[in-house]
């Protein structure tokens, strides 16, 4: 069990950072908010958003199709990490022990 909680925790947080790098690339963080909000901000991705810059969400260039470029990488992220995930839920659930095939199935639920 003990295992099965450090590993899921693992999980979320790189699943978590992978959000923040994501809102940081689409320009939602910015550096001169508040203290808490500044911890999130990571300054070589989010120049990407600026004014003028590749993912700019007032460009116009390309039709604006670059300022989705952030969130289809985003989704490809979390589709990678899902399967991850699934593979690492397997295993976690095998190395349980269950005593019939039945529970197994119902704990990957």
């Amino acid at each position: 069990f003990g295992l099965s909680v450090l590993v899921t925790t693992s999980m979320l947080c790189v699943a978590f950072f992978a959000m923040i790098c994501s809102l940081n690339l689409q320009g939602y963080m910015e550096e001169h908010v508040t203290s808490f909000e500044k911890a999130f901000y990571i300054a070589p991705l989010a120049k990407f958003a600026h004014p003028g810059a590749l993912f700019d969400p007032d460009q116009t260039d390309y039709f604006g199709l670059l300022t989705f470029v952030p969130t289809l990488l985003h989704v490809l992220v979390i589709m990678q990490l899902n399967k991850g995930y699934r593979r690492v839920a397997e295993w976690l659930t095998d190395n349980e022990n269950h005593r019939t095939l039945e529970q197994h199935e119902n704990s990957l639920v």
